[in-house]
């Protein structure tokens, strides 16, 4: 294995384990970002089924598909956890519980961190890349330019859904202290 490789390696190994500490349940269990993910489509507060779940999951990612045997056992983990509530009606529904709610805002809370540990992970592969391909990751660079400003187009249209339903639905602003 060769310095970038290395270098790589140690990059992904530290982002996921900050990752799963950040995503800490207890001492003893954490969720992965997929299980994080599995949750935030589930916040609705209505019971959603579980194959509604995973065609949400795979509509948010272009370049990456879920399927039932992944998810459906998320799905259950979660429910055990006592994060998620299964209905008893049909047993493929699942909305989050109460448990679950206060976990996925605590953890929103370090969510800037997560940000600015992704951002350090990719800006130590491409300072790298660079050093072995100038040309190539010139061509990255520009590809990533090109995401993080269709990013920024996203981020402004969810600034103005959250705008629209925090007036719809009523919503003052409290100032809290983290």
């Amino acid at each position: 294995m060769n310095f970038i490789e290395t270098l790589i390696r140690l990059n992904i190994q530290t982002c996921y384990s900050m990752w799963l500490n950040n995503l800490r349940i207890n001492e003893k269990k954490s969720l992965s970002p997929v299980e994080f993910l599995v949750m935030a489509n589930c916040i609705s507060g209505e019971y959603v089924p579980a194959n509604q779940i995973l065609a949400k999951i795979n509509d948010q990612f272009s370049n990456w598909n879920s399927t039932a045997g992944t998810i459906y056992p998320i799905l259950h983990r979660l429910t055990d956890l006592l994060l998620l509530e299964q209905d008893e009606n049909t047993k493929l529904s699942f909305k989050i519980s109460n448990k679950g709610a206060e976990f996925f805002i605590s953890t929103l809370r370090d969510f800037e961190d997560h940000f600015e540990l992704t951002s350090s992970f990719f800006k130590s592969i491409i300072q790298a890349f660079i050093n072995i391909d100038p040309i190539q990751s010139r061509k990255l660079l520009d590809s990533f330019q090109m995401k993080t400003d269709r990013f920024k187009g996203e981020i402004k249209n969810m600034e103005k859904e959250a705008e629209l339903k925090k007036v719809e639905d009523n919503w003052t602003e409290v100032k809290v202290d983290f």
